[in-house]
């Protein structure tokens, strides 16, 4: 789950099709397809059933509608304060980042 609604509703309409809008505009300059990391956090905090929470599936079905523009390295959870899932994002990355995958 995505703790913050507010967030993802920012990542879904406008954070994404503003970054799409810029590779459009400057597509020749990149070797290849941006390439994105979803990143749902507060991980820790999705126990609290006060907070409205993003589910794993809404979060699948956004990185599935913008799959065609963008390269989705993967959708992780984690949690800044415990420290559970952040060097799963970072190993991620940096393993995209070497093999271009």
């Amino acid at each position: 789950m995505w703790y913050d609604v507010r967030s993802f509703v920012s990542v879904s309409e406008h954070w994404i099709p503003h970054l799409e809008h810029y590779y459009k505009i400057h597509a020749d300059e990149f070797d290849t397809k941006p390439k994105y990391v979803f990143v749902g956090t507060k991980s820790d905090l999705l126990h609290e059933e006060w907070r409205e929470t993003v589910s794993d599936e809404r979060v699948r079905e956004m990185m599935k509608d913008f799959g065609t523009h963008i390269e989705n390295i993967g959708y992780f959870k984690c949690s800044a304060k415990s420290g559970n899932g952040v060097r799963d994002i970072f190993e991620s990355v940096r393993e995209a980042m070497v093999t271009g995958e």
